[in-house]
């Protein structure tokens, strides 16, 4: 058999042990009737494929155990109290402030000492969607895989947030976080550092940089169809100066503005690459410019706080930058001017002649690449409709229902979607071959009980009816379908011609490379679905690649974007990060109103 390697299976979505929930505190029930899910599947998610045909995915867990070797062998939560206006109770049954439980455990967990700023990220959490068919979860909040903010936790119980008022810079934990609900908005905590850093220095420029972007920032709206714009270094550092400067366009360009987690990623791509000193101004932005930056960050300063930078002293911090870390040079991170910025954009999606300088391609210098349409669907079937676990048809219906969404989203030509699209397909249709065609071997295709079930299936995929059976007239038609020799580029064009293809053409599209390899699939005998499964995976790896590479060419469609699960993704392992930078998942932050101190 061959063994499944964890590029496929993601070790905390796909874990397949019971739920590990070891923290001194846990959930009342009645909150639990509130969120309509029990006690041991807190924080996951059921997909209901059928009645007899049920899997659970941890979508909201994460590593609580890792083996010497850094494997996962235990996933849940760790659960810790907050109250934005009362107090919690400690682990000897004491009343102590709010946030105190939650504060001490960061400091516990990076090594911070009692005085140390705290700067970690939250991601607020939807429990109460734990259950339901993948279309249907499609249509809520899991099409952003359940998280639906993210903002930054400064210790003390303040919140730094895009909307800047949203949970009145409080956790927002409780009932009311989410309008109109009878439960809470629990959020994941995530510590963040940097190879070398000191965590306190680090935690200490998060909080000058979020603090300086926070003030006056412009949210842009629905985030969901706002794009993420300084995905590179020079660009993210060239937005902090032009923040600094308040350069018109940040202030009057509604796609500069940003939602929660653009915000937060870009405080920490800048948080890493930029110390805040006068030297590190001077060596990023040049000595006379950085000087003239440095002076202007402190007037921001004082600004936003009331308080000259030097009032209370070692507000300062000094480090070895990422940027250094890579072995680039100041001239490889040099912040672009709008207008470079600009001109570079429109070379990428225009192809236009560009002389100016060359970014510095993410992930490096920056925390992780941003995220685009490809990696939001890989991520979606991931963890929600992984052929493994849901089926490989249920993965092609799902690839189908996104097709309208993805367009809607990037702009780009339909037929373009279709090319990657149709391809998965057949490969998908051949996984489900490879598992179940032989149980009843057929000397073809036409006598096969098989093929005619699969085919029934989807031409339903595919709005058609499922009315076919094996008899001559059907076997004829299909014949004739399949001796078209239809190749996906002619059936991308009929897709947005005037006259589309029948769910009966994309039916047989799909299962031309097992009608064609229906000898060897006979003679293969059925195969377990783990080595289906990673031979998908293989053959599908170059078409996933080469869709991350899709160019949206519409200015105002989204090519780059970040969702508030981010982090857990990157934690989780689902989603790739800069090796010098360290995220963890430590905890889940719940209302004291629904928590209760274990007896």
């Amino acid at each position: 058999m061959v063994s499944i390697t964890p590029t496929y299976r993601n070790p905390v979505y796909h874990f397949h042990g019971p739920s590990t929930f070891k923290s001194p505190y846990s959930i009342t029930d009645a909150a639990l009737k509130n969120y309509g899910v029990s006690r041991e599947l807190f924080g996951s998610t059921n997909i209901i494929i059928s009645q007899n045909d049920i899997f659970n995915v941890k979508d909201y867990q994460y590593a609580v155990s890792k083996d010497a070797n850094g494997n996962v062998n235990a996933v849940g939560m760790y659960f810790l109290p907050v109250s934005d206006n009362s107090f919690v109770i400690d682990l000897n049954g004491n009343p102590v402030a709010g946030s105190q439980m939650v504060d001490d455990f960061i400091r516990s967990k990076s090594g911070l000492g009692p005085t140390d700023d705290i700067y970690a990220l939250i991601s607020y959490m939807h429990p109460e969607l734990n259950s339901g068919s993948i279309q249907a979860l499609s249509q809520t909040d899991k099409n952003v895989l359940g998280f639906t903010h993210m903002g930054a936790y400064i210790g003390k119980g303040i919140t730094s947030n895009s909307p800047v008022a949203y949970h009145d810079h409080r956790f927002g934990c409780a009932w009311g976080g989410v309008i109109g609900t009878h439960y809470g908005y629990p959020c994941n905590i995530h510590i963040v550092g940097l190879k070398g850093v000191n965590q306190a220095v680090f935690n200490r420029n998060c909080q000058l940089v979020d603090m300086l972007v926070g003030h006056g920032l412009e949210f842009p709206g629905n985030y969901q169809d706002s794009m993420f714009r300084p995905v590179f270094v020079n660009a993210a550092l060239m937005y902090y100066r032009d923040w600094l400067m308040q350069e018109a366009y940040l202030i009057n360009d509604p796609t500069w503005y940003f939602y929660c987690a653009a915000n937060k990623l870009t405080v920490l791509n800048i948080a890493c690459n930029l110390p805040h000193n006068l030297k590190s101004f001077q060596e990023v932005y040049g000595e006379m410019e950085g000087a003239a930056l440095w002076n202007q960050f402190l007037n921001r300063y004082t600004n936003v706080t009331g308080f000259s930078f030097d009032y209370y002293p070692g507000l300062e911090t000094d480090f070895i930058p990422l940027w250094k870390q890579e072995g680039l040079s100041a001239k490889d991170i040099t912040p672009f001017t709008i207008q470079q910025y600009n001109e570079y954009d429109q070379s990428r999606r225009e192809g236009t002649p560009y002389s100016g300088p060359a970014p510095v391609q993410p992930p490096k210098a920056v925390v992780c690449d941003a995220q685009e349409t490809a990696d939001l669907i890989y991520e979606f079937i991931q963890i929600y409709a992984d052929p493994y676990d849901a089926g490989p048809l249920t993965t092609l219906g799902v690839l189908w229902g996104w097709k309208g969404p993805v367009l809607q989203r990037t702009g780009i030509p339909e037929i373009e979607y279709l090319l990657y699209a149709l391809s998965i397909f057949q490969k998908l249709a051949y996984e489900y071959a490879r598992t179940g065609a032989a149980a009843t071997p057929a000397p073809s295709w036409d006598k096969s009980l098989w093929f005619w079930e699969t085919y029934n299936i989807l031409l339903t995929i595919f709005g058609g009816t499922a009315n076919k059976s094996a008899n001559i007239q059907g076997t004829q038609e299909v014949q004739s379908l399949i001796d078209m020799d239809m190749k996906a580029i002619e059936l991308a064009k009929l897709l947005i011609s005037s006259q589309p293809p029948t769910a009966e053409m994309l039916a047989i599209y799909s299962l031309l490379d097992v009608t064609e390899n229906w000898n060897t699939i006979m003679a293969g005998g059925i195969i377990s679905n783990q080595d289906a499964y990673s031979e998908f995976m293989e053959s599908a790896k170059i078409i996933f690649d080469e869709a991350e590479k899709i160019v949206v060419k519409n200015p105002d469609k989204i090519q780059y974007n970040i969702l508030p699960a981010a982090f857990n993704l990157i934690s989780n392992g689902l989603y790739g990060k800069n090796e010098l930078v360290n995220v963890e998942t430590i905890c889940t932050a719940v209302d004291i109103s629904e928590m209760q101190l274990n007896k």
